[in-house]
C-alpha cells in the first residue's frame, strides 16, 4: 500500500520532520506492507487562486498533488500552532484540497484518503492539531482517519528528552515503541477498513 506522508515544520531540526523519518525508518519492520514515501512541501508557495488561474502552478505542487492523486492512504505529521495545525500544514493541506488543478482531473486530492495524523510538541505533544485536523479538512473532505492508537509526542517531557533537540531525531525508546504501535495498527485499519479500496500494492 503506497502512503505519501508529510510533515508541517520548515526547520531544519524539526522534531515533527524526525518523527516522520522514524516512522518512515520503523515501518519495514512494523508495518512492512507500507510503503511510506515523503512529499516535501516546504517549498511550496502560500495558497492563491491566481497562481491556477494562471496556470503557473509550481510544478513541485503538481507532483505532489498526482502523489496523493495517486497514493492509497497519508500520514500527515503536523506541529500545533495556536491550539491548530501548523500554516505549513494548512497550506500544504489548501493545495490539495482543490480539485481540478492538473488538466482532465476533478477530484480534490485528499477527497477520501484514508489518514494517519501523528505530532509533537509541548503541553499535549500537539493533540490540539490532530483534534483540530479531525474537525476540520478531514471531516470536509471526508478523510477516513484512525481513532486509535495516537501518537502525541511531548517534546520536552522526561529526562532524557524523546528527541534530540539538535537534530529533531526520535531517540526516545518508549516513544519509538509507540510509532511503531502506531505504524502496526495502520496497516491493519487500512487493511480491514470497508471504506478502503487499495489502489496499488
Amino acid at each position: 500500500m503506497n502512503v505519501v506522508a508529510l510533515h508541517g515544520s520548515l526547520r531544519n531540526a524539526s522534531c515533527n520532520g524526525g518523527l516522520l523519518r522514524y516512522a518512515m525508518q520503523a515501518a519495514s519492520t512494523a508495518a512492512p506492507s507500507l510503503n511510506i514515501t515523503h512529499l516535501d512541501i516546504s517549498k511550496w508557495p502560500l495558497f492563491n487562486s491566481d497562481l491556477i488561474d494562471a496556470k503557473l502552478v509550481p510544478s513541485e505542487i503538481l507532483d505532489g498533488i498526482q502523489r496523493v492523486l495517486d497514493c492509497d492512504a497519508v500520514l500527515i505529521v503536523t506541529p500545533e500552532y495556536n491550539f491548530a495545525c501548523s500554516p505549513v500544514t494548512t497550506n500544504a493541506v489548501a493545495w490539495l484540497s482543490k480539485a481540478a488543478i492538473l488538466p482532465g482531473t476533478n477530484t480534490a486530492p485528499l477527497a477520501g484518503k484514508p489518514c494517519g495524523l501523528l505530532s509533537a510538541g509541548g503541553g499535549q505533544g500537539g493533540m490540539r492539531a490532530q483534534v483540530a485536523a479531525r474537525a476540520s479538512f478531514i471531516q470536509f473532505l471526508k478523510m477516513p482517519s484512525m481513532a486509535e492508537p495516537s501518537v502525541a509526542i511531548k517534546i520536552f517531557a522526561g529526562d532524557p528528552k524523546p528527541f534530540d533537540m539538535g537534530t529533531g531525531e526520535l531517540t526516545g525508546e518508549a516513544e519509538q515503541r509507540d510509532v511503531a504501535s502506531f505504524l502496526a495498527s495502520f496497516q491493519a485499519w487500512l487493511s480491514a477498513s470497508p471504506q478502503f479500496t487499495p489502489l496499488a500494492g
